[in-house]
This record gives structure tokens, sequence and C-alpha cells, in this order.
């Protein structure tokens, strides 16, 4: 797989392959071979990257070209997921197994898709 973004935002920063490297405990050769598209990063080495330049991981995965994290679906994440589990320990939502049909899960989505 290749990620387009990954090597343009390194050189955009004035960094060497070594310096991303080190963040991501990997030798230089493993890191070009990512920027290359030879070998694919990890989950947890996109989170990390990600993180470490402030971007979403759609934008390192050439997904979007807005690099943005996109804060408001964390943010309704915030609430709604709490307010989802709350629902659901005090019996509202009934057996685990009817989880999925409960009313809140319609709010959930409806929500996360607004």
């Amino acid at each position: 797989m290749e990620y387009p973004n990954i090597r343009s935002l390194r050189e955009d920063h004035d960094f060497r392959q070594c310096d991303l490297a080190s963040v991501l405990h990997v030798s230089q050769n493993t890191y070009s071979q990512y920027e290359n598209g030879v070998i694919e990063l990890t989950a947890e080495r996109l989170v990390k990257l990600a993180d470490f330049y402030n971007v979403s991981i759609d934008y390192l995965l050439g997904r979007t070209d807005n690099p943005e994290v996109n804060r408001g679906i964390q943010l309704r994440q915030h609430r709604i997921i709490p307010a989802l589990r709350l629902k659901h320990r005090s019996g509202g939502c009934g057996t685990a197994s009817a989880l999925p049909k409960c009313s809140i899960i319609h709010k959930v989505l409806s929500a996360l898709l607004a």
C-alpha cells in the first residue's frame, strides 16, 4: 500500500527518514520501505504518525486532501457513547443481545452521520 502524504509531511517538516524511524522505533530502512509502499504500516504506527504530525489517518492514507483531524466526530462520540453505556447499564435496552435493536443505536447513528 502506498502512503502518498508520509514523504511530503516528512520533507515539509525538514525531517530525515532516520528521525521518523526513531519515532516509530524501526530502522531507517524499514521507514524507507513504508514511504515507498514496499511494506505496510501497522495500525499502531499509523496512529503514532498521525499524532506526531497532528493529521488524520485518512490524510496519511491519501483518502483525503484535508490533513485536519475530524474533531467534531470525536467530540460527539464523547457525549454519545457514554449515554449509550448508561442506557445499557440501566437496563434500558434489555439484554446485551438486544442492544443492536435498541432505539438509542438509531440516535447514535443519526448523530454520527449528521
